[in-house]
């Protein structure tokens, strides 16, 4: 169960930055005929950027099996 609901949540993390970059194909549009006026993208607005990920990996070391887990958060202004 919670190696499913990981999956899934990794999945999701993955396709956020596909969606977010989705909105963003009108604004290079608009900066290439040369108008300065900017979309009203919550993304452009934005000043922060937040990134998480997860790790997991099993080694078999001589025999005995060994579990490894890392989480990483990331937060920039």
């Amino acid at each position: 169960m919670i190696r499913q609901t990981l999956l899934l949540l990794g999945a999701i993390l993955c396709l956020i930055p596909s969606a977010s970059a989705q909105g963003l194909a009108g604004g290079g549009a608009r900066a290439r005929t040369g108008s300065t006026r900017r979309s009203g993208s919550t993304y452009e607005l934005s000043e922060w950027q937040v990134s998480a990920g997860y790790q997991f990996e099993r080694v078999n070391l001589l025999g005995t099996p060994f579990d490894t887990n890392g989480l990483n958060v990331s937060v920039v202004r």
